[in-house]
């Protein structure tokens, strides 16, 4: 045992014992250009003199978590990274800045920069390079990166990528991550079974528990280890807590393999689809609606289907069950203005909702439905997530406060996060000189009118820019959403 308790020997061996080849190493191993021995990751244990030697002839102690990694392993192969091979304790040098980094990074730095851009600056010549063979990659501990345990950072400069090298807190932090992509480069094979697989799996089963009892930050803890192990199910449960507790937002979403599942379909489509409408790029509209995973002609259809509803606005998110019809009343509450009336509806229901599929967690539709999407602010999100679902018992959140204060001040309010593309609303006022109406709003009574609000190009999902008639743009006819 060394590095703060943590034991390289028996962390090494089992990441010896539950390798296997890879789709890409399978080939070579059968076409005779690899051998199993060629594939060995460890190396015999450096001895204390072997360390103390390269620390007299390097000038310094190594950190700690190097040190206890080369006393249980003098060196290791990862030829799944870029980085191929870390070396031994004699082979190990420093870096030197020999494409002279240094001067380019430091050009950069101005009195803005951050303390991480001032140390990643002076990476490149203070740098120990413990990598051997790479492709064209370097592993580099700096030691004047360094944190209360003695731990050097390490950062992974891929040469060929262009991109800001990575950086690891720790070598121990480094080998845990390449650990982590070793089990999920092999997630899919079918063979990848082993003491590790079975205990992250059993982790995404929990975390299916907790998200439904309302503990969702406990099953977004247990997920995001089981998704960097590349557990199945663990994207697709996670993308749903995040969208939930963040919000839908622009470009790609990812549900994993539940897309496939056309028990899913009404439940997480309709989200890609609003975040793919959002995203207004017109070279889009022509193009397939990707759904990240293969599925079958009926579920593309059904998903290019829903898409076309959610640009033109007439997408409706209809459940079934008790769950559906509160939906339903919801809407109806919603559309004459009480929102906070329709969230109320919406969450004394909550608990009858039940997911379709297994690996359903919550009712994502809620989101893409033009009436109802606005109502589920963030705050309202994360409490649906902390409300009991589908049979399960647990502490019921505090309500998450009204949003619509009495009178007529919240017509004042700015625009909130997840209405699309920008809204207003609408009030008329009659027998009220326009003098006194930032007084019912809310305003000072001293508050002058601002100008008409103008409504921003590529507005959802009406655009001013597209005619729909045959009208010239300049006869500034009134388009009717």
């Amino acid at each position: 045992m060394d590095d703060n308790g943590f034991d390289w020997g028996t962390f090494l061996r089992r990441w010896q014992d539950e390798w296997v080849p890879s789709e890409d190493e399978a080939e070579e191993l059968a076409e005779g250009d690899l051998t199993l021995a060629d594939l060995a990751l460890a190396s015999p244990p450096a001895s204390e003199a072997e360390v103390a030697d390269a620390e007299r002839r390097l000038g310094t102690r190594l950190p700690p978590s190097y040190r206890g990694f080369l006393l249980a392993s003098n060196g290791w192969s990862l030829r799944d990274d870029s980085i191929h091979q870390l070396g031994a304790a004699h082979e190990i040098g420093w870096f030197g800045d020999p494409f002279g980094m240094t001067p380019m990074y430091r050009e950069s730095l101005d009195e803005r920069a951050t303390e991480q851009q001032v140390l990643l600056a002076g990476m490149w010549e203070r740098a120990l390079q413990l990598e051997t063979d790479s492709d064209m990659s370097y592993a580099l501990l700096d030691p004047g990166d360094t944190d209360d345990d003695g731990e050097w950072a390490l950062y992974v400069y891929k040469g060929w990528s262009g991109e800001l090298p990575s950086r690891y807190p720790s070598f121990r932090a480094y080998m845990q991550r390449r650990y982590e992509s070793f089990h999920a480069e092999r997630a899919q094979l079918p063979e990848f079974v082993n003491d590790t697989t079975r205990a992250r799996d059993a982790d995404v089963t929990r975390a299916r528990e907790e998200a439904l009892s309302g503990r969702w930050e406990a099953a977004r803890e247990l997920l995001a280890v089981a998704k960097r192990y590349g557990r199945p199910g663990a994207w697709g449960m996670l993308g749903q807590l995040d969208v939930l507790a963040q919000g839908v937002g622009h470009g790609g979403m990812y549900f994993g393999g539940l897309v496939a599942d056309p028990r899913c379909t009404d439940e997480l489509v309709p989200v890609m689809a609003l975040a793919r409408a959002r995203d207004s790029r017109p070279h889009l509209d022509d193009r397939r609606f990707p759904l990240g995973v293969e599925t079958d002609d009926g579920i593309q259809a059904a998903a290019d289907a829903i898409l076309a509803r959610v640009r033109d606005g007439s997408y409706r998110y209809a459940p079934d069950g008790d769950f559906g019809r509160a939906v339903a009343e919801a809407r109806e509450v919603a559309r004459w203005g009480d929102t906070d009336g329709a969230w109320r509806v919406i969450r004394a229901a909550l608990p009858s909702w039940s997911p379709p599929a297994p690996g359903l967690l919550a009712p994502l539709g809620l989101l893409s439905d033009p009436v109802l999407g606005p109502v589920v602010t963030r705050e309202r999100g994360r409490e649906l997530l902390a409300t009991p679902r589908a049979g399960r018992t647990g502490t019921v959140p505090e309500p998450v406060p009204d949003l619509d204060p009495p009178g007529l001040s919240w017509l004042a309010e700015s625009r909130r996060w997840n209405a699309p593309y920008g809204s207003y609303r609408c009030l008329w006022v009659e027998g009220v000189e326009p003098d006194a109406l930032p007084g019912l709003v809310g305003e000072d009574r001293s508050a002058g009118l601002t100008a008409p609000p103008v409504r921003p190009a590529g507005w959802f999902p009406h655009d001013v820019r597209r005619q729909r008639d045959e009208s010239a743009p300049w006869e500034d006819r009134a388009v009717v959403a």
